[in-house]
């Protein structure tokens, strides 16, 4: 299993080369490990990957790269005017994908 972060680097999050700074990365191997914590998933982690970039153009160049069997991923669920002026990442994979994709939607924060 590989465990994928694609996000687009703004603000903060972007180092002076236009790539994702090193905070940044910490905050996502953060991530990363309370998922595979939560999961009991450490044993079956063979990679963790943070990609700058259109986050939909990542993880499916990373997935037919990987020649992944399937692409598990987080959704918002966004719906109405934001969906709309922000795209859905979910969307764009499913349309495109060559393997199948399962979309789980996030929980609501408290």
């Amino acid at each position: 299993m590989t465990l994928l972060h694609a996000a687009e680097p703004s603000g903060r999050s972007r180092s002076r080369d236009g790539h994702i700074d090193a905070s940044y990365r910490r905050k996502a191997e953060r991530w990363f490990q309370a998922a595979v914590s939560a999961g009991r998933a450490g044993h079956m982690v063979h990679e963790r990957i943070v990609i700058p970039g259109n986050p939909a153009d990542v993880i499916l160049d990373q997935a037919k790269r990987a020649r992944a069997d399937l692409i598990v991923m987080g959704s918002h669920g966004r719906r109405g005017l934001s969906l709309l002026m922000l795209g859905s990442v979910a969307r764009s994979v499913v349309r495109q994908a060559r393997s199948p994709v399962l979309v789980v939607k996030a929980r609501r924060k408290p």
